[in-house]
């Protein structure tokens, strides 16, 4: 939590009452959160937002599957040991690069010939 920023100060900056915090924090009866209040809350604590929405039980709005092919490859990974996804995703971000360049390219008017 940043130094000197009390529930009231928390409170404020993102827009809810101290009341509301506290019944977040304790977990009675949880009083509801959407996910713009925990971004709110990730970054006035200088939190990452996608951990505490993970801590909360929440799914990020971007990376919520919205397919069954998405879900499918969701289940897929799970079952994969941390060092496999790790390799996964590192093949994964090297995909979308070359994606992303191949499209930088074709608005350009160039086309890489492999």
């Amino acid at each position: 939590m940043k130094a000197g920023v009390g529930l009231r100060e928390l409170a404020r900056r993102i827009e809810k009452s101290p009341a509301y915090l506290v019944a977040l924090e304790r977990a009675d009866e949880s009083p509801g959160i959407t996910e713009e209040t925990l971004v709110a809350i990730a970054v006035e604590l200088s939190l990452n937002p996608d951990v505490l929405m993970t801590l909360a039980s929440k799914v990020p709005a971007e990376v919520k599957p919205k397919t069954p092919l998405e879900v499918e490859l969701y289940r897929r990974v799970r079952q994969l040991p941390v060092d496999r996804q790790e390799a996964l995703l590192d093949a994964l971000k090297d995909a979308v690069t070359d994606v992303e360049a191949d499209n930088q390219g074709k608005k350009g008017g160039k086309r890489d010939r492999r």
